[in-house]
């Protein structure tokens, strides 16, 4: 459990990002597949006129629910009816290279003829954590990388594609925050003694200043526009 010092400002730098294409899109239905606790689902959804979440969660579907929201409280895929302007999916890829086909597929499916695609996976993304994660695991490529490629040969088949990288920041003054968080991000098991003091050393020497650990985290947005002869809507720059 991280302190109560420790600050992430994904959620806010994702907010900002997707609100910037809503207000240029102007979407009116948006499916947001794995939801998750509200803190993006709620003011995506007082943006358009017609919101439907898809949650695993029991509980985060409740919390979803007790705000207002409709929520489909399954596994994606699952069959749903209609189709979105907007489709959209927030670090919800499946983590395994054989769910991600048929995951992709599914999503397209459910966007209308005039509307987008969006994945945001940090899968792929780049940056110092992809850099953290060669020097931690000496080197070893990342079934991620066999991921994105598999993700980038689906999308381009079905449509306009666009990508995009947004930067969040986690801080905190203590490195038991930074390590717990990274271990996870970095697949660092329990009992991973070298890795940890490796970890340790690294961030020590490069991600603090003065007495607080920073690290940048990015995110890789991929936009996906299906073409109609009506309707163009454009993936703004």
């Amino acid at each position: 459990m991280v302190s109560k010092d420790f600050r992430y400002n994904q959620k806010q730098v994702l907010l900002e990002h997707i609100l910037r294409h809503i207000e240029a899109l102007t979407p009116a239905s948006l499916l947001d597949i794995g939801a998750g606790d509200g803190k993006l689902a709620i003011p995506l959804s007082k943006r358009v006129k017609n919101y439907v979440a898809i949650e695993s969660s029991h509980n985060k579907s409740d919390q979803l629910r007790k705000a207002g929201l409709m929520v489909i409280e399954r596994i994606f895929p699952i069959g749903v009816e209609g189709a979105y302007d907007m489709v959209i999916s927030i670090h919800s890829l499946p983590e395994k290279m054989d769910g991600v086909e048929s995951f992709l597929k599914a999503a397209w499916q459910l966007v209308n003829p005039s509307g987008v695609l969006l994945i945001i996976t940090f899968k792929g993304s780049g940056g110092e954590l992809t850099t953290l994660r060669n020097e931690i695991n000496r080197g070893r490529k990342s079934d991620d990388d066999s991921i994105v490629e598999k993700m980038m040969a689906t999308l381009e088949k079905v449509g306009v594609v666009k990508q995009e990288q947004i930067i969040s920041t986690m801080q905190s003054p203590h490195i038991e925050d930074m390590i717990e968080v990274l271990s996870f991000s970095l697949g660092i098991q329990i009992g991973e003694k070298e890795k940890i003091e490796k970890l340790i050393h690294i961030l020590n020497t490069r991600y603090k200043h003065k007495k607080m650990y920073s690290f940048p985290t990015p995110h890789l947005c991929i936009w996906v526009r299906k073409e109609s002869k009506k309707y163009r809507y454009r993936i703004i720059e």
